[in-house]
């Protein structure tokens, strides 16, 4: 990644990265640090590391062509002869040693920054989206890195990952700091930090959700996602924060891995931040909050009780790393006005006498949750219309068929990001975990699924469009699709608004 008005030398670029040995000149400038040989520019110092997938050292020819200055790399790397213009620097870990020459080139964008990470399954884009509006709210800037999109103070980016590749998080962190931004909450996914993508970096709080069954195509086991997300936790110094959420069934696990970090439990019961006589409706959630920064009675606009443990969550990373105790009841008033994040239980209706809410739950927990939720204060009947992501993990779909038919009184089974794979074959899949006696509606075309599921509610019905939530897209083979189940929920409420009127 490449930056202006840095004086970074070769020495410099030693020094940072804890070389080992060097074979080559130190003295030269370097122009820009990169992973990637084919971001390489001349000048470039070009780091060769090795994932689980690519050998980075089977680049160096190709960024050396490119015209690299250095080569980054560890001690089992023999250097081409006669290569004068280039240095050869060898280091024991080449993942630390980028994260160092990236902090270094960027002028230590993270000294002093207020990053909070949010990791578990469920609940991170929430966390993040409300920390950063309390901050906001609090009138303190704060950007925010995650699946709904990486929010700087002066520009938006759509985003490629959850978190964002090592050399753009640097980047990103570097431009927050020239803006006057040192407050970052971030999304922290397992594979950032199996990918070491957050390497180096000082987390000042760090939150966890929950462990439910997710991603095991990657990881292949529930343990080896576990260790994952852990690393973020066993990482924290003792100047940082470690949120848990005591009610998960793996809160033990992770409290005994905070490192020196100072812990902090939430929860119902039995929690340093807790909440008691909790009432729900289909207008949001009323709660009595007990923390160590005193009693007050919350009155949230989210529903449902995954969301009040997202608020308790973001409200315990934010006031454990405010130095200002005074501003608690701004995050408070901020936290009530805050109406959720983009496609996480979005309302699509209003006065239809129906409702239609899409969100972004495709994990059998997220499934059960949301439909949970709603049934509770559905007075007719609950339409579900969901699928699954092609070429992921196929464990999960049997779960989020039980899982929906537990509260659903209609199912429609559609695709979701068939990606690859057969859309008929995930929907077989799905319905292994169902009842043979109650057969689903197929519609394989999600715009077609919508469209009956709004088609055919009623009076007092809620229909949930389930496991896109925010996208603005549907990948069929390698093609990303225009596709918003916002967008196309809308277009039918109003051709049936205009046909029949509200219900």
């Amino acid at each position: 990644m490449k930056t202006k008005g840095h004086n970074f030398t070769g020495l410099t670029l030693i020094k940072s990265v804890g070389a080992k040995n060097v074979v080559g000149s130190d003295e030269f400038e370097i122009a820009g640090v990169t992973s990637d040989s084919r971001c390489v520019k001349q000048g470039f110092a070009f780091f060769a590391m090795i994932g689980a997938n690519v050998d980075g050292r089977t680049f160096i020819p190709d960024a050396i062509s490119k015209g690299a200055r250095a080569i980054v790399v560890g001690d089992e790397y023999a250097p081409p002869r006669d290569l004068e213009r280039v240095t050869f620097i060898y280091v024991p870990d080449v993942y630390a040693a980028l994260a160092a020459a990236l902090d270094r080139f960027h002028d230590k964008p993270t000294k002093g920054a207020n990053i909070i990470g949010v990791t578990g399954t469920n609940g991170k884009t929430t966390i993040a989206t409300l920390i950063r509006h309390m901050y906001n709210y609090a009138g303190v800037k704060c950007s925010q890195f995650g699946t709904t999109g990486y929010f700087l103070p002066s520009r938006t980016i759509e985003p490629k990952e959850t978190t964002p590749g090592m050399e753009r998080l640097y980047s990103y962190f570097a431009e927050s700091k020239s803006d006057g931004c040192k407050n970052v909450a971030m999304e922290v996914s397992s594979h950032a930090l199996d990918q070491r993508r957050v390497e180096g970096i000082d987390f000042r709080a760090a939150i966890f959700t929950n462990i439910t069954h997710d991603h095991l195509d990657y990881h292949k086991t529930l343990g080896e996602y576990i260790e994952a997300k852990l690393k973020l936790f066993r990482g924290l110094s003792s100047k940082s924060a470690a949120i848990i959420n005591k009610d998960s069934k793996a809160s033990e696990l992770f409290c005994a891995n905070v490192g020196g970090a100072r812990l902090l439990t939430y929860g119902i019961e039995g929690s340093d931040l807790q909440a008691s006589r909790v009432r729900y409706s289909d207008r949001g959630t009323s709660f009595t909050m007990h923390s160590p920064w005193g009693e007050r009675q919350v009155d949230l606009r989210l529903v449902g009780s995954y969301n009040l443990y997202n608020a308790l969550g973001a409200l315990g990373a934010v006031m454990s790393t405010e130095p200002n105790s005074k501003r608690f009841d701004k995050f408070l008033s901020a936290a009530e006005m805050f109406t959720g994040a983009a496609g996480r239980m979005e309302a699509i209706t209003e006065d239809e006498g129906y409702k239609v809410f899409v969100d972004y739950a495709h994990t059998p927990d997220a499934i059960e949750n949301v439909c949970r939720t709603v049934k509770a204060f559905t007075k007719g009947r609950l339409i579900v219309v969901f699928g699954a992501g092609g070429n992921r993990d196929r464990k999960k779909r049997p779960e989020m068929g039980f899982a929906a038919q537990n509260y659903a009184d209609i199912i429609i089974l559609t695709s979701d990001n068939p990606r690859h794979e057969d859309p008929d074959d995930i929907i077989r899949d799905i319905r292994v975990g169902m009842d043979v006696r109650r057969d689903p509606i197929i519609l394989t075309a999600r715009e077609e699924a919508i469209r009956h599921g709004i088609m055919e509610a009623r009076a007092g019905d809620v229909v949930l469009l389930l496991g896109k939530g925010h996208e603005t897209y549907q990948q069929i083979e390698d093609i990303y699709y225009p596709f918003d189940d916002r967008q196309i929920a809308r277009k039918y409420i109003s051709q049936r608004n205009s046909q029949n009127g509200p219900v």
